[in-house]
């Protein structure tokens, strides 16, 4: 099948995308507005850049009934400061409440009930569930299309600190230098293995205002 993506509309490029660019890990960004408001929601256009500096960027579309910016978005161009933390399956659902358009007075860890902890060099919190956060300094912004719905930014930031657990952090270090298929980090709860036939948590996906989550079957041999 070929499609013209000039030729549907932007709700069927979304989903087309969503759909096929998969797997990808959920940043859950924590961010702070400018009248001392937590904000935190989940994107899984995500990934890393570069290490040296190290450099993460996710993609924050704007608002699809609108065009309007997502809180985020408009919090770290205020700020220049975020934090970035990787989401668990242990925590899946609360994360999923946080993906709720709620007015930017609401404070999403209190709707989420997930547990704020005070990052040491940028102000917006890091989230206690997590087993991987990341603080982070802005470096660049990118718009990406027109002010309207579709449209949408690249935020570009350097980590200035890392938050690892300690278990997490030594899967992490060993990864590629054994035989065990222990899971690294990311979706997983370290506690578990791979084993051939196991439908694992990979990415989450938007559709609409609806949050999903991709499966992979584990093919290790």
């Amino acid at each position: 099948m070929i499609i013209d993506p000039q030729k549907q509309s932007f709700q069927e490029n979304h989903k087309l995308m969503i759909g096929s660019i998969v797997p990808r890990p959920i940043a859950l960004v924590s961010t702070i507005s400018k009248d001392g408001v937590n904000n935190l929601a989940p994107f899984s256009y995500f990934n890393g850049v570069c290490s040296k500096p190290p450099t993460v960027m996710f993609a924050p579309a704007r608002r699809g009934w609108d065009g309007n910016e997502k809180d985020t978005l408009v919090n770290i161009r205020e700020s220049k400061e975020f934090t970035i933390n990787i989401v668990s399956e242990s925590f899946v659902e609360k994360m999923v409440i946080c993906g709720t358009d709620f007015d930017p007075s609401i404070d999403e860890f209190d709707s989420s009930n997930l547990i704020k902890i005070s990052s040491k060099k940028v102000k917006p919190p890091i989230v206690k569930q997590a087993k991987v956060s990341f603080e982070c300094s802005l470096t660049k912004i990118v718009q990406i299309g027109k002010h309207e719905a579709g449209g949408g930014f690249i935020v570009i930031g350097e980590i200035i600190l890392f938050h690892i657990d300690d278990k997490v952090y030594n899967n992490i270090m060993n990864y590629g230098n054994t035989t065990a298929a222990t899971i690294p980090l990311l979706m997983y709860d370290y506690e578990k293995q791979f084993k051939k036939g196991d439908k694992l948590i990979l990415a989450a996906f938007g559709a609409g205002l609806t949050w999903g989550a991709a499966y992979l079957t584990w093919a290790y041999n």
